[in-house]
């Protein structure tokens, strides 16, 4: 569960670790982008419903000194932390594959306020290649983001640890099995989009380079197809 404090450093609308936090008239904090968006397509606060405009969304700069504060934290630590020391992870598992476990972790250190996180198992041959991986793709904002590794008290050669950004909603399949109806076609495009972006950046070059734009314009259009608009 996520603590006050984790629950500070993380916009209300993106359930993402805040980079450019805005006050809105009602008194929250928001990711620029995101609130942005919101108040353009209701007009009003995604918490209390209060009509907000962008003209009056004002920079909060105490929480953005706190965000910075956390990274260059991340920066001095070389993005490496020791479990019992700097973290520390709950005994049963949130979620078990092949090769991967998931635990609930926290921070030890609770005088500032940081963001919620896991500690992602990684076992096998490949352990290495797959963490590099993770830590590669790590700031892409559609994909979870991983803080660094994780030093066990224990060496243990056969896995490695992660650190990383704790996704409070769950899979995305489980999230859409909960919906008792299917989601607007408004919001089933933004979806979209964003998965689109994501496996974009995944996605290795092609023999033709197309801007980000470009390719996100193709797979788009590809959707408006399906869905028959």
């Amino acid at each position: 569960m996520v603590t006050p404090l984790e629950d500070i450093l993380v916009c209300p609308i993106s359930l993402q670790l805040f980079q450019d936090p805005v006050v809105a008239d009602d008194g929250h904090t928001y990711e620029r982008e995101a609130i942005t968006k919101w108040i353009l397509s209701n007009g009003t606060s995604p918490l209390t419903r209060q009509p907000l405009t962008l003209d009056t969304l004002r920079p909060n700069f105490i929480l953005k000194k706190v965000i910075e504060q956390f990274e260059t934290k991340l920066q001095e630590k070389k993005f490496n932390f020791k479990l019992n020391i700097d973290v520390r992870r709950e005994k049963r598992a949130l979620f078990q594959t092949f090769g991967k476990t998931i635990y609930k972790a926290e921070w030890i250190d609770q005088q500032q306020p940081r963001p919620p996180i896991i500690i992602l198992k990684i076992d096998g041959a490949r352990a290495n290649k797959q963490a590099s991986f993770y830590v590669e793709l790590s700031r892409h904002p559609h994909i979870v983001r991983t803080y660094g590794l994780v030093e066990d008290s224990i060496p243990n050669t056969s896995s490695i640890m992660l650190l990383q950004e704790y996704a409070s909603e769950g899979s995305f399949f489980e999230l859409l099995s909960d919906q008792t109806e299917v989601p607007a076609i408004k919001i089933l495009k933004e979806m979209f989009i964003q998965i689109a972006d994501a496996m974009i950046f995944l996605g290795k070059p092609s023999k033709r380079i197309l801007c980000k734009h470009e390719k996100l314009s193709l797979v788009y259009n590809r959707f408006q197809k399906i869905l028959g608009k």
